[in-house]
């Protein structure tokens, strides 16, 4: 004789044969970037027993990790892939760390102390103080047997380099063709100071060869090696454009100030010294993009004898939304390092108050700065 079975081995019988009948979705994949995160399996079903008299009746739920679309397909996760990085990779701008120059990621020999680089071309100088100049993975060349005067400054594209060298017969403004079999752009006499005992500078080079030299005292002239005129032909700036301060000429046009504290704003200089502005600038101390469309600052300038910002600022020449770029804690911008290796990221010099240095790359896009090396 055989008896009933009872109610609870019914249950448990009834309740084995419906969960084996419901679909567990598979775990969810893990993005990469988000390693070490556990996954905590979600309650994906729950069983209500509704006993009625002798009848038993079961009623499954469910509920799914990805919320469902107003169709009832699920949402699909964003790809890590659209997430934007910024590579750790050496720069590939010229650059200088710890007394070494690195020129396309490869170790240039001596000891340095600056580099500065426009187009493929770059200048640099040891820390015995002399001045070297480079094209590409072209080997190195010495700017030799001149003294000279401050930094030789790069057109934007990288085509001239223009300077001032100290002789026998005073100071002369000189320069050269950075190409393979480039020639020297002859030289015009410049003073060394000016009536107040300022320092006359090289100032600016455009793409176009023209060179400017500015002191703060007053002196300010564009000596154009290539206007196609006899012999050396000078602009005299004071009288054409008056109080109009040169800082740098970039692949958007020429930064000028009105007047030494004035705003900034970008122009260009005709061949007679006459000023045509494009618009107004955030900072005199913008440094552009090699496509002429972004440009970066320093939020602050240093104080007393600080050497390092702790914030750039990015936005499009032509205006737009600014952004913020800044460093992990403890680490800061070596103050006048910056500078684009492309359109979307920036490479600089890192400091910590402790005077360690290393190379940082940040990315506009993806809105971070990245410790290098």
């Amino acid at each position: 004789m055989t008896t009933a079975p009872k109610l609870e081995d019914r249950i448990a019988r009834d309740l084995h044969s419906t969960a084996d009948g419901i679909a567990v979705p598979p775990r969810p994949p893990i993005a990469a970037t988000r390693a070490g995160r556990r996954w905590t399996p979600l309650l994906v079903a729950a069983v209500v027993l509704v006993v009625v008299a002798t009848g038993i009746t079961l009623i499954a739920t469910h509920r799914s990790a990805t919320p469902a679309s107003p169709s009832g397909t699920p949402s699909p996760s964003p790809s890590p892939s659209a997430i934007a990085q910024v590579a750790r990779s050496a720069p590939r701008t010229p650059y200088v760390l710890d007394h070494a120059l690195f020129v396309h990621g490869s170790r240039v020999p001596g000891s340095w102390q600056y580099v500065a680089h426009a187009g493929s071309a770059w200048v640099a100088q040891r820390t015995d103080n002399s001045w070297w100049y480079g094209v590409g993975t072209r080997a190195p060349s010495a700017i030799s047997g001149q003294d000279v005067v401050g930094a030789p400054v790069l057109s934007p594209d990288g085509a001239f380099a223009a300077f001032l060298v100290n002789g026998q017969n005073g100071t002369t403004l000189t320069g050269f063709e950075t190409r393979v079999g480039g020639e020297g752009i002859g030289g015009v006499p410049v003073p060394r100071t000016d009536g107040a005992g300022a320092p006359v500078n090289v100032k600016a080079v455009t793409d176009d060869g023209d060179v400017i030299v500015q002191s703060d005292g007053g002196i300010s002239r564009m000596w154009e090696p290539y206007s196609g005129h006899t012999g050396t032909h000078v602009v005299d700036l004071s009288r054409t454009a008056p109080d109009q301060v040169v800082v740098s000429a970039t692949t958007a046009g020429v930064v000028l100030t009105d007047g030494a504290d004035g705003p900034a704003y970008l122009g260009d200089i005709d061949a007679d010294g006459t000023v045509h502005r494009h618009g107004t600038l955030p900072s005199p101390e913008v440094v552009v993009d090699p496509t002429g469309r972004s440009m970066v600052w320093p939020r602050s300038r240093p104080a007393g004898e600080q050497t390092w910002i702790g914030t750039l600022l990015v936005r499009p020449v032509g205006g737009g939304a600014t952004q913020r770029l800044t460093l992990p804690i403890g680490w800061g911008f070596a103050v006048e390092t910056w500078s684009w290796e492309t359109a979307d990221t920036l490479v600089s010099r890192a400091v910590t108050a402790d005077g360690f240095s290393r190379m940082v790359r940040c990315g506009v896009s993806a809105g971070k700065c990245v410790l290098l090396g």
